[in-house]
Formats: structure tokens, C-alpha cells, sequence
């Protein structure tokens, strides 16, 4: 392919398209590969994201907070009475284990906001999460897993990690290593580029 690109352009460098074009590939081979998987419990790979932030917030704060009452118990508000309904949608209390922001999920999952609504609304509708009303502003809504979604993203999440290891290529110890650290360096640089890109747009 590049002996054919340089007879037609001479004056061009083909050779990056031998690593990005197989980058490319190898992504849709893996795309392909954990979107089956995660079909086997009804989710999407953008779905699992959301779902298994909210895991390991709830692992995090459950590890720091092991005292702080179940979700599932009644959580009183200061005078003592329950806590009330607005619309269908109950208030959360700073007691309650583990909630974020959508702000904050897109941060962690990588979405635009619209996109995130929509899987939002569908985890929902499956009973897999719960949006309450924010403590700390009662404009906004706090997103919570349920019994179910946690059960569900627990399983999803063995799934999901079989899946990888039997994606990996057949590489030595060292070769992992390598290819790890050759990855995570080039993962730092575009996320450098892009920064500088966003920061350029913004001054414009």
C-alpha cells in the first residue's frame, strides 16, 4: 500500500498510516468484541462506562464511609421528618452512598451532555440507576446505582474483564510492559495536543 501511495504522491510520507491504520483496526476488532459481550447483559459500552463509574464511586465511598446508612434505609432530614417526594422524584441527603453529578460522569466517561441524557434515561427506565434531587442544589439531580444496577454492572464487569484478557495478543511479560508504557506516552501526548487545540479555539 505504501509502494503504491508513493508512486501516486512521491513528495508524501506514508509510513505513520502503517501504525495508525492498524491502531484503527485493531480498535473496531475490540469495538466488535466487548459491544457482543455486554449484549449478553443489555448494555452498551457507553452504558457499562456510566455504570461502572458509579461502581467505583460506590466502592470508594463505601471503603472511606463504612459507617454511613444504607441506601435502602429511610434517611430522616433535620426536622425529623421523612424525606419528601418532589414530583416523583425523592430529594437525596448527604448520608446517602454513592451519589454524582452528571457533570461529573461526563468528566469521567468521556460524553457529550446529550448523550449522556439519553443513556441516562434508559439506565433509568431499566431500573439500573436512580436521579434524586441534588442536596446541594435543588436545580440539579444526583445519579445513583440501584440494587439491580449494581448487580447487573458487577456481573457485566467479570464479563467485560474475560473479554479483554482474551483480546490481548499473545506478547512476554516484557513485551506488555513495553507496549503498556509505549501507550500510556502516546495516550499523554494527544491528550496534550488537545488541550492546546481546545485552548486555541477558546482564544479565538
Amino acid at each position: 500500500m505504501n509502494s503504491a501511495w508513493k508512486a501516486i504522491h512521491p513528495e508524501l510520507d506514508p509510513s505513520p498510516l502503517e501504525i495508525i491504520g492498524r491502531v484503527l483496526v485493531i480498535a473496531k476488532h475490540l469495538e466488535k468484541s466487548v459491544t457482543r459481550a455486554l449484549a449478553e447483559h443489555d448494555l452498551t459500552l457507553g452504558h457499562f462506562d456510566i455504570l461502572a463509574t458509579l461502581r467505583r464511586k460506590s466502592a470508594e465511598t463505601e471503603n472511606n464511609s463504612p459507617n454511613l446508612p444504607s441506601e435502602v434505609e429511610e434517611v430522616k432530614i433535620s426536622n425529623g421528618s421523612k424525606n419528601s417526594l418532589v414530583g416523583n422524584r425523592r430529594s437525596a441527603t448527604k448520608g446517602e452512598l454513592p451519589r454524582m453529578t452528571p457533570k461529573q460522569l461526563l468528566k469521567s466517561v468521556m460524553l457529550s451532555s446529550g448523550g449522556m441524557t439519553n443513556r441516562l434515561d434508559r439506565l433509568e427506565q431499566a431500573g439500573l440507576i436512580e436521579r434524586l434531587e441534588d442536596p446541594d442544589d435543588r436545580r440539579g439531580v444526583v445519579v445513583g446505582l440501584t440494587a439491580k444496577g449494581e448487580k447487573v454492572i458487577d456481573e457485566a464487569t467479570a464479563t467485560r474483564f474475560s473479554e479483554a484478557q482474551n483480546s490481548l495478543p499473545k506478547l512476554t511479560e516484557h513485551q506488555f510492559a513495553e507496549l503498556t508504557k509505549l501507550l500510556r506516552l502516546w495516550l499523554v501526548q494527544l491528550s496534550q495536543k488537545e488541550i492546546v487545540s481546545q485552548s486555541n479555539e477558546d482564544a479565538s
